[in-house]
């Protein structure tokens, strides 16, 4: 028995030091607070984290290089997400943020140190926020606060460090753009045709150029805008079929080189295509010609520079991967049970290990798979309250996934990183 108290042990989060010791936040249902309890020479010894308030709800711990504990957790009196770190013998408290609805849409990267920077969509006050880690802690900035703005964000950065977003003007309707000057946003809209700009997706290559891939609403095309160093340029990837171009996910090759590939739903045939740039143009496949398959689809490269996409079937309410093996797409069924597979987001580490994020129907929760070398292994990372809506993974500097996600329980962002090559998964709650 960790805490024999009365009521105790709600929402509890668990997570190892680098010795095996296990580290445990939890709930006091009965006084309210959040509470922390460690192992220590066989001893159990427990701490009051916070007790203004009602607090403790939805907590989630993490552990930093020296082993000391990270806490988040919700003030359900104040509606405040909080932080909490241990500064010798006393708790450190700061707020995140106060309660809203944020997170949709977003969409993860890491920076050269190795910390999380994330793109959102703020649904109460229809903005494209920013956030990332700091080191000691989360640093969020509103990027684009004009009319309603900030949907479908995607988020790249560059060899310098610097973020850059593609999102959806929804007010206008438009295609926009921001980046990083170093010491403010620049905002720019790219596409001013009416009903441009949905499901964006954007990379950086090797010379810190931007190439961004969306979808034409008003003529049911998939287009690509990339800059030249000194202007920007566009080209229609495919117009051939009535309605092609939702659900695009856009990559460079591996290296950073500026060839654009793309997958994307063709709704007028109900499947998944892809593109790719041959020099003069664009050739495309059929990745999977099955009914109803191809939303949300997601586009990795891998280490022998071959395209990787997970998407969506939606006749069969399954997750699925298409592998191209430099002559044939392989399209095959991943995880089947019930209804499963939705909002995925595919990432591959330099060891050409497959991970996939995605969005379980059927349980309301955040699922993921990777590929051991020999079969898929598939786990469910978070699955308190309705969460998992719209992942988005990355692989940390150690190769190691992470994912962003929105719970749609409390409306809220989240984030779960793994922290032991071992593949376990921590919850790490940011607003």
């Amino acid at each position: 028995t960790v805490d024999a108290e009365t009521n105790v042990g709600e929402y509890t989060s668990l997570t190892m030091t680098s010795a095996y010791a296990p580290r445990i936040s939890y709930y006091d249902a009965e006084t309210h607070d959040l509470k922390y309890a460690k192992l220590t020479n066989s001893n159990w010894s427990t701490l009051t984290v916070a007790s203004t308030g009602i607090v403790g709800h939805y907590n989630s711990i993490a552990l930093d290089s020296n082993n000391d504990a990270r806490i988040t957790t919700y003030n359900s009196s104040t509606g405040q997400f909080l932080y909490a770190y241990a500064s010798g013998s006393s708790w450190i408290i700061s707020e995140i943020s106060k309660a809203a609805d944020v997170g949709m849409f977003s969409s993860m990267v890491f920076n050269a140190q190795g910390y999380p920077h994330i793109a959102y969509f703020d649904d109460t006050n229809d903005d494209l926020k920013y956030a990332y880690w700091s080191g000691t802690g989360w640093i969020v900035q509103t990027v684009d606060f004009t009319d309603e703005v900030g949907l479908n964000p995607s988020l790249a950065m560059d060899s310098l460090g610097n973020p850059y977003i593609s999102y959806y003007d929804i007010t206008n309707k438009h295609l926009k753009y921001a980046y990083w000057t170093g010491a403010n946003w620049a905002i720019y809209t790219l596409d001013t045709n009416t009903k441009t700009g949905l499901y964006s997706s954007i990379a950086i290559d090797r010379y810190n150029h931007a190439h961004i891939a969306y979808y034409d609403e008003k003529n049911g095309n998939v287009k690509y805008m990339y800059y030249t160093g000194t202007g920007w340029d566009s080209i229609a990837v495919d117009t051939r079929d009535n309605d092609v171009g939702q659900y695009v996910s856009l990559e460079l090759n591996r290296n950073g080189d500026p060839i654009p590939h793309v997958s994307y739903y063709d709704a007028t045939g109900k499947y998944l295509r892809y593109a790719s740039w041959t020099g003069s143009g664009f050739d495309y496949d059929v990745v999977d010609g099955s009914t109803e398959v191809g939303m949300y689809s997601s586009l990795a490269m891998d280490v022998n520079n071959y395209p990787v996409v997970s998407y969506f079937d939606d006749h069969n309410d399954d997750l699925k991967i298409g592998i191209f093996n430099g002559s044939i797409w392989t399209s095959t069924t991943l995880d089947y049970i019930n209804t499963t597979g939705l909002y995925t987001s595919i990432a591959i580490n330099d060891s050409g290990r497959v991970y996939i994020s995605y969005y379980d129907y059927s349980t309301s929760s955040l699922k993921y798979a990777t590929w051991d070398g020999s079969k898929w292994i598939y786990h469910t990372i978070d699955s308190r309250g309705d969460v998992g809506w719209y992942p988005s993974i990355a692989i940390d500097g150690h190769g190691n996934p992470a994912v962003s996600y929105y719970d749609g329980t409390n409306g809220d962002l989240k984030y779960a990183s793994s922290v032991q090559s071992y593949a376990l998964y921590l919850p790490f709650t940011s607003k």
